[in-house]
């Protein structure tokens, strides 16, 4: 019962983080004018391919409405962060787990090889245990592309997790993102 009660107030925290997060980066001003605007709505899955530590590497695919079925790869320093806040968490010494904001950089590949870019700011609680980010809210900016993405601009959020693989250094993410895009291909 009292491991019950436990793991109930970790998903509670977790559940809580999740929401702070994503109220953080909606308070975040998008630069998109609302004339040139469309929607951009997607859901992603992948994983970290070898990097020199700090450096992390993330390869994920999925489907955007705008983008089709793409891949995009995603690059950080791991080293390079900000915390934010902290979760205290009962049994786990104070302050508890930090809540991180971890600046990105994505390339998005469509299917006919068209470019997307965007920064992007990972925000969540970091597992200090296993240095995880077992909930996340991503934040990006579009900053532009190549082909039918050229001079694009937009925002998108998304929620998302992270696992580590027991035993392995593999870790796995997926997740979802919304948001727009200056309309497709416009001048």
């Amino acid at each position: 019962m009292k491991k019950m009660n436990r793991t109930r107030r970790i998903l509670s925290v977790f559940l809580c983080l999740s929401m702070a997060a994503m109220m953080f980066a909606m308070a975040v001003p998008m630069n998109v004018s609302a004339a040139d605007e469309v929607p951009f709505k997607g859901n992603f899955d992948g994983g970290n391919v070898p990097a020199v530590d700090p450096l992390e590497r993330i390869v994920v695919s999925g489907q955007a409405n705008q983008l089709g079925q793409y891949t995009a790869v995603v690059d950080t320093n791991m080293a390079v962060y900000e915390i934010i806040g902290w979760v205290p968490i009962p049994g786990v010494p104070d302050p508890g787990f930090p809540i991180l904001r971890l600046p990105m950089e994505a390339t998005f590949t469509a299917a006919n090889g068209d470019e997307l870019y965007a920064d992007m700011d990972l925000v969540g609680m970091r597992n200090m245990i296993d240095g995880n980010f077992p909930a996340f809210t991503l934040d990006a900016t579009i900053t532009g592309g190549t082909g039918r993405f050229e001079g694009a601009t937009g925002s998108f959020l998304g929620p998302g997790g992270q696992i580590t693989m027991p035993g392995d250094d593999t870790d796995l993410v997926d997740g979802t993102f919304e948001g727009t895009i200056s309309t497709v291909g416009s001048d």
